[in-house]
């Protein structure tokens, strides 16, 4: 039986033409979309219970993560306790408004290409909070930022305020 030509010899190909994988040729009968074997009364509120792939190939058929719905958000007790010490509230935007984790994920994006990834590997974890400090003080005080006229965002942030105190002049006609 030949293997398929992929370097971690998944069966990754739906081509009929494409070798047989390892486990085998595509089944012919349907993949079981059975629910997880754990207790329905144990599950907790929020939490979706795993689904079967519905892929024809074996070494496909593994549970998938299932994305979250609103009212079953994320949230960390730990995480909670250190926004409300920080007097910090937390958000995730409101239904249907993407806008707060798409700036998120963004901005995550930059910090690992930025610095995570090219400094790997990372032996110690003071070494990355380290490495974070100096990386946030250098974004907010001395990076520049073409979309705000090339001026670091502390100072165009500062200029944004200057800008609000000054007195207005009116004139009356």
């Amino acid at each position: 039986m030949a293997r398929t030509r992929t370097p971690t010899g998944s069966c990754a190909s739906t081509s009929r033409k494409a070798p047989i994988s390892r486990d085998g040729p595509p089944r012919k009968s349907r993949p079981s979309l059975t629910l997880s074997t754990a207790d329905p009364a144990r599950r907790s509120v929020g939490r979706h219970p795993p689904r079967r792939s519905t892929s024809s190939y074996s070494c496909f058929n593994k549970l998938v993560l299932q994305r979250p719905v609103e009212s079953g958000q994320y949230t960390s007790f730990r995480l909670a306790e250190h926004l409300d010490a920080a007097g910090i509230a937390a958000s995730i935007g409101s239904v249907g408004d993407a806008y707060d984790n798409a700036l998120m994920e963004s901005t995550i994006g930059l910090f690992k290409t930025e610095l995570i990834k090219p400094r790997r590997p990372w032996t110690m974890l003071s070494d990355v909070e380290l490495a974070t400090a100096e990386y946030v003080d250098w974004y907010n005080h001395r990076r520049l930022d073409g979309e705000i006229g090339h001026v670091p965002p502390v100072e165009y942030e500062a200029n944004y305020y200057t800008e609000l105190t000054k007195p207005q002049v009116t004139t009356t006609t």
